[in-house]
């Protein structure tokens, strides 16, 4: 999703990823405006059956907000299978080793299942040999993710997970993702890790983290090194924007050590006491959503936890950048003021004033 738009650039990226050893890629129907399928496609033209394509797609729930706006009906099979052979067109190919369903969640689960509906449709397409393996991405709770992993249904998952996000709250608790992770371990289930880097944070020299691990030598590599050595997880993915980003990602993933086991529990231990503070403001439980006008509260205050607790201002404006952008359309100055969230808010937290805190905060120039 972070391909450049020039495919003189873009292509041979890939091209040089796949030289490397790289052998997973992972693309979707939306990204980068329609077109990363297609620019996937041509750059793996003669190299194909060296390497592991996966795509997938959104399905929604009756008046549930998408990409592309608030759903008028669940999603039905043929929904599925006409993104399934857009994609293969795109692609440019006759299959995909794996297809997944897009920002899944336990709400979502019912009208995948449905009679005739998209789950029988990706089975239908599998046993045609279109696709090889039935997922899910998802940023749901890990007891959530659990629930979907025990109906049986699918080989693979990706989930977000990093060295900053050792624990997500569900309604109330916090809940470490890697018991979701070990869950799909021991189902035998294919576990992809997104956001290594944590959508760049991690990327940017964080001060408190620096001398975390004294024997790795910088950050990224401390980050995906720190993944690598999770039982369960199969492979993490990194959006790459530079040939630089290719190689230095390449490296790390052919020469890296696993960390000790007392090395995972300093690294858990420090970053859970900095989880206690991100969680002593907003909790990110989502009472509040959804928003009458859209304002994505929950991850407006994780933006400020962050600038808080890591003192990241430029990632986390940049962040707030993102959400102001037509794309995903839910900043802040949005807010009208309703009071709908702050009935709902078991922390009690004046929502409405702390938005525009937030919106001050956040755009404030460097």
């Amino acid at each position: 999703m972070r391909l450049p738009p020039e495919n003189s650039v873009a292509i041979p990226m890939m091209r040089r990823a796949v030289e490397l050893g790289i052998n997973y890629f992972e693309t979707s129907i939306t990204y980068c405006q329609n077109r990363s399928e297609i620019q996937l496609g041509l750059a793996l033209k003669g190299m194909r059956d060296d390497v592991y394509v996966s795509t997938k797609s959104h399905i929604h729930r009756e008046g549930e907000r998408g990409f592309r706006g608030i759903s008028e009906r669940d999603s039905t099979g043929e929904d599925v299978k006409s993104n399934l052979e857009e994609s293969l067109h795109k692609l440019g190919t006759d299959r995909v080793d794996f297809y997944q369903f897009h920002g899944f969640t336990l709400e979502n689960l019912p009208v995948a299942m449905a009679e005739d509906g998209p789950l029988d449709a990706l089975k239908a397409a599998k046993d045609k040999g279109l696709i090889g393996h039935i997922g899910f991405t998802s940023h749901d709770t890990p007891a959530n993710i659990i629930k979907i992993l025990d109906t049986g249904e699918f080989e693979s998952m990706t989930v977000y997970y990093n060295l900053l996000q050792m624990e997500r709250r569900g309604r109330g608790e916090l809940e470490k993702l890697v018991s979701a992770i070990e869950h799909a371990r021991k189902l035998g289930v294919g576990v992809i890790v997104m956001g290594p880097l944590g959508g760049g944070i991690l990327g940017t020299p964080i001060e408190k983290l620096r001398d975390l691990i004294p024997s790795t030598s910088n950050q990224v590599e401390l980050a995906f090194r720190y993944l690598l050595s999770i039982p369960g997880v199969t492979t993490p993915i990194s959006g790459m924007t530079r040939m630089s980003d290719v190689e230095e990602n390449a490296r790390i993933a052919s020469e890296y050590e696993p960390l000790s086991t007392d090395e995972l529990a300093r690294i858990e231990a420090i970053i859970g006491r900095y989880s206690s503070l991100l969680a002593r403001f907003c909790t990110g439980c989502g009472y509040c959503q959804p928003c009458p006008s859209g304002v994505r509260i929950p991850e407006i205050f994780n933006l400020v936890n962050f600038y808080r607790v890591y003192e990241v201002g430029d990632w986390a404006r940049q962040g707030y950048e993102q959400l102001q952008s037509s794309r995903f359309h839910g900043s802040a100055d949005l807010c009208i003021e309703c009071g709908a969230c702050e009935e709902k808010c078991p922390q009690k937290i004046s929502i409405r004033d702390e938005l525009k805190k937030a919106h001050t905060l956040l755009t404030k120039a460097s």
